[in-house]
């Protein structure tokens, strides 16, 4: 499903770390993988290489291959996951992760990466003996059973376990993926109320076990652990879809509220459903910052409202945010801007087209879908086809069985406040 790439690219980044690029570089595009920088610098057996740059091959399944260099032999490594920029795999920044090799020995290894036949020059790191990786945060600190906790270190390694041990006494380990920086786990559906201590292992190793962390287990309220910063903005009288760390805590809410605050005034919303993290934003607010808080209910007990967190409103209405477009059923075409972005869209009559995006408005009776033609424009019936267990972020669209066979667009406007945005696309009906 589509999506914003610079929000996982940042995500991926180390924070402190650069893309060491030139705009010069950027700009002579031949064709080739180029690398601009690497994180870390030092790496050990099975632990993760970030490589930076430009067609890397982030988004190809296959085609390329990496090898490291050291004392006259290559060796083979696996590649991992990476980040691309939407619609640019040519001048666009990509990650590319690696897998190190058992075989090097401590000292400098080359690494070259080969992608379609070409290859980068070499980049040089240091193989450095096998440690444990540095445990640096977990976030969220505090969730239900079920949550998904994210931990952030240094030195993670593949084949490393997630070692939990609840207020029991009882541990649960196995091994878990991650990137070059951090890694993640889902809190047992059994554990009990209190704290549970985080660790990453290895069997490999002796049993060895970084030093503790700490994530508290509770199973009653809990308030929703707001993303400020991932936040769409919205006008006063829309919409507004709120972005947590884990939304488990809506799971089990029996009643969902949230408070914003301005100029010494506090607007509380009850949400119309507890276990859906989009609300309507009082029209007495204005536009501008706002700060907002969340909690829970259950069993009649609130939680504690969630730390406040400032949004900023919009001066006017804003259109819904169409990422991807496909037909029912088709692949994905990404609508981000970015010089390959596509053009056109086939499509015949009476095919069924589904959207996907963020829509600030209540329901989908609150959205007009409109296919403008050179001659006439045609409304169609709007449908909610979001998924079982999510939030308004797909609807559908059926062409007319006798739509004309011409170049079409599409607008999605927002009935009450008139708010509309074109597809960057052509609808190309066949």
């Amino acid at each position: 499903m589509p999506g914003k790439a610079h929000v996982l690219l940042a995500a991926l980044l180390f924070a402190g770390t650069l893309f060491l690029h030139s705009s010069l570089s950027a700009q002579n595009v031949d064709g080739g993988p180029e690398i601009t920088g690497f994180y870390p610098q030092a790496v050990s057996a099975n632990s993760i290489l970030q490589l930076q740059g430009y067609r890397l091959g982030a988004t190809d399944s296959s085609g390329k291959n990496a090898r490291f260099i050291q004392n006259g032999m290559e060796v083979s490594a696996r590649t991992g996951g990476g980040s691309s920029t939407s619609n640019d795999n040519q001048r666009g920044e990509q990650t590319l992760e690696i897998i190190v090799p058992e075989l090097l020995v401590v000292g400098p290894a080359q690494v070259v990466l080969e992608v379609n036949g070409r290859r980068t020059p070499p980049i040089t790191v240091n193989v450095v003996d096998w440690k444990l990786p540095e445990l640096k945060s977990i976030a969220p600190i505090t969730g239900l059973p079920g949550t998904v906790v994210e931990i952030e270190c240094v030195g993670f390694h593949i084949n490393d376990e997630i070692v939990l041990t609840d207020s029991n006494g009882k541990t649960k380990r196995w091994e878990s993926g991650g990137s070059v920086d951090r890694t993640s786990f889902t809190v047992p559906k059994d554990a009990p109320d209190g704290v549970m201590i985080v660790q990453i292992g290895s069997r490999k190793h002796g049993n060895l076990l970084t030093p503790p962390l700490s994530f508290f287990v509770a199973t009653g309220p809990l308030p929703l652990d707001v993303a400020g910063a991932y936040m769409k903005s919205v006008a006063p009288g829309q919409w507004l879809r709120l972005s947590a760390l884990s939304y488990e805590p809506l799971k089990r809410s029996e009643l969902t509220e949230v408070a914003f605050k301005q100029k010494g005034r506090t607007i509380i919303v009850s949400a119309p459903d507890p276990h859906c993290p989009r609300i309507p934003v009082p029209n007495a607010l204005s536009p501008g910052e706002v700060q907002l808080q969340v909690r829970t209910w259950r069993n009649e007990h609130p939680s504690a409202w969630s730390e406040a967190v400032v949004v900023r409103l919009s001066e006017t209405p804003v259109p819904s945010m169409i990422e991807g477009i496909r037909l029912e059923p088709g692949s994905w075409v990404d609508l981000w801007p970015g010089p390959e972005r596509a053009k056109s869209f086939s499509a015949a009559a009476g095919d069924v087209i589904v959207m996907n995006g963020a829509f600030p408005v209540a329901d989908v009776t609150k959205l007009k879908v409109t296919l403008n033609g050179s001659i006439e424009a045609i409304d169609l019936k709007v449908t909610d086809v979001t998924e079982k267990g999510q939030w308004l972020n797909q609807i559908s669209v059926k062409l007319p069985a006798s739509v004309e066979r011409e170049d079409w667009k599409i607008t999605v406007s927002n009935v009450d406040d008139g708010a509309s945005v074109e597809l960057p696309i052509i609808i190309r009906i066949r």
